[in-house]
């Protein structure tokens, strides 16, 4: 077998999740192929990576350093391309951006409009992303500068964080739960909540609000891919999805119910770059993002009638705990 990247890849997301079927999800295939390859890495080797056993996987102390040594060779790889790719866009004056329109609508097009003011010897592109590269994405170089959205965390990525808004349970506008102001998350035991497909075990444990109240007899959750698929998922009936509040921007056609969860911690939207990246672009694109966000963040609030916490105000607060709801006024 000729080695490539792609096993050092398979080989660390399995480590990294000690799971074969989590890593799997993370990377978009089926279970089988990734046991087949990272056994066939062991087999190449002549060790043994990892110890199976019925209910666990566990690093051998080959393992561990492979581990180590495969990081390193993986972002020297990510970092050769991503310095290629954007070095075109460099000395085309262009910025790439990436978003997921869902998440990001509210602030993409006013920050855009606004930069490309400031900036017009410089071109903008957009890409559309999602949850699961909203990280690799920028490692490649695909773009230079994403909206993310928390939780998000690489060693090789900075964040910059431009908006928090209460997390809300999106669910048919007909449903009883929908006509309520703010609900508390007990209330979802009984509802199924669709369920991230390829993010990391802290992605779908934010975003399904993993450990809840779960009745027995709670419908097993659909899988889904984005967010199209699970605002679907809800308008069939299927599962309930938990989004920032911000969304309701998005989607207007009333067929969803967006209600705030009173009793968990609020979402972040965030404007990430590779932390090695030499685009000039970047920086300008980041002062204009986050002088827009203290405005839109007042405009949003008063929009959609929940809190939505500008960048000055986000040190001031502990995002780890529930945002208060807007006054009544």
């Amino acid at each position: 077998m000729d080695l490539e990247i792609r096993h050092l890849r398979y080989f660390v997301a399995v480590a990294e999740e000690l799971s074969f079927s989590t890593a799997a999800q993370r990377l978009h295939m089926a279970q089988p192929p990734l046991s087949r390859a990272v056994k066939a890495l062991e087999n190449q080797l002549g060790v043994v990576l990892l110890e199976r056993t019925t209910r666990r996987v566990e690093l051998t102390e080959a393992g561990r350093l492979l581990l180590e040594e495969s990081r390193s060779a993986i972002d020297r790889f990510d970092s050769a391309l991503a310095r290629a790719a954007q070095a075109g866009r460099i000395e085309g004056r262009s910025l790439r951006i990436g978003f997921r329109p869902a998440a990001s609508l509210p602030l993409l097009e006013p920050i855009v409009r606004e930069f490309r003011l400031r900036n017009p010897h410089m071109s903008v592109e957009t890409s559309r992303i999602e949850w699961s590269d909203q990280i690799s994405c920028l490692l490649t170089g695909r773009v230079d500068v994403a909206f993310v959205l928390h939780p998000v965390a690489h060693h090789q990525v900075t964040v910059a964080d431009l908006l928090a808004a209460r997390r809300a349970v999106a669910m048919p506008s007909d449903h009883p739960l929908g006509t309520k102001s703010s609900i508390q998350l007990a209330e979802l035991s009984g509802h199924a909540l669709a369920i991230p497909k390829g993010a990391t075990a802290e992605w779908q444990g934010f975003w399904t609000a993993t450990p809840r109240p779960i009745d027995v007899d709670t419908p097993n959750p659909p899988i889904v891919g984005n967010a199209d698929e699970s605002f679907a998922a809800v308008l069939s009936g299927q599962a309930f999805v938990i989004a920032i509040s911000t969304v309701m921007t998005y989607y207007r056609d009333g067929s969803l119910s967006l209600v705030p969860i009173d009793d968990i911690a609020p979402a972040v939207i965030g404007l990430a770059s590779r932390e090695e990246s030499e685009h000039p672009g970047i920086p300008a694109f980041a002062e204009v993002a986050t002088e827009m966000a203290e405005s839109l963040a007042s405009d949003l609030t008063l929009e959609l009638g929940t809190t939505v916490v500008a960048p000055s105000r986000m040190t001031e607060l502990d995002l780890s705990r529930p945002l208060d709801p807007v006054p009544a006024s």
